[in-house]
This record gives structure tokens, sequence and C-alpha cells, in this order.
């Protein structure tokens, strides 16, 4: 299975969710509002695809694995997913425009940490733990 495409996906979301962090220092939010709504929104985009991808490609095919490692780490993984996914669309929802940033910047700074921190280790599950299974 040729995973190339999916981490590149990685990189790009890890790069989008690095952009907002240096944006979203809490003595600048005010200012940098708008900024950072239109790179959640570029992030919003890219998770979406991604995740796309995996329910239409990656996790189908895994469930179908001929190894039974496989399927169980594929079936732990859509389990885990769906409440990262949920917690970004609420995070995403929630935030998306320069106003609600702005409302509450201290608010907006620890949900951001949270949310980034569930999909960075998502991505690094994803890229040592799966991944090499798929490479064998």
């Amino acid at each position: 299975m040729d995973l190339t495409n999916l981490k590149r996906q990685h990189k790009e979301i890890l790069a989008l969710a690095a952009s907002i962090k240096q944006l979203s220092k809490v003595h600048e939010l005010e200012a940098k509002a708008m900024d950072i709504s239109m790179e959640l929104g570029k992030l919003s985009g890219k998770v979406s695809v991604h995740l796309s991808s995996e329910d239409k490609f990656l996790y189908p095919s895994l469930l179908s694995h001929p190894n039974d490692k496989v399927k169980a780490i594929a079936r732990r993984f859509i389990n885990e997913m769906s409440g990262i996914s949920k917690v970004f669309y609420d995070y995403k929802t929630k935030y998306l425009a320069p106003s609600k940033i702005k409302a509450n910047p201290e608010q907006f700074s620890k949900e951001t940490d949270a949310v980034f921190a569930a999909l960075q280790k998502r991505i690094e599950l994803e890229e040592k733990e799966l991944y090499p299974l798929l490479a064998k």
C-alpha cells in the first residue's frame, strides 16, 4: 500500500497546526485573529480530506487485511479517531470566526494546545505503529 499521500497530508496538517500555534500567542490574538481563522480554515480542509482518504481507502483495506494484528490495530485506530474527529470538528466550529477567537483568547489558546496535541499524537501513532505494519 502506497502511503505517500497520507504522509504528505500529515506533514501539511502539522505545518498548519504549527503556523496557528505561532500566530496564537495570547497577547497577540486580537491582532492575529483573522490570520488564525484563515489558517484554521485551511487546516480544517486538510484534516477533512485526510480523514476522508482514510475512511474511503486506508481503513477498509486494513479491515480486510490477512494479518489479524493489522485488523485489530485498524479497529482500534478507527474507534479512537471518531473521538478526535469530533473534538476537532467542535473546536473548528467554535473558533472559525475571528470574533470567537477574540472573545476568549485564553480559552482559545488552551483548547488549541489540547486539540493540536491530540492531532499530533494521532499522526505519530499512525506513522510509528500503523504504517510500518503496512510496509511489511
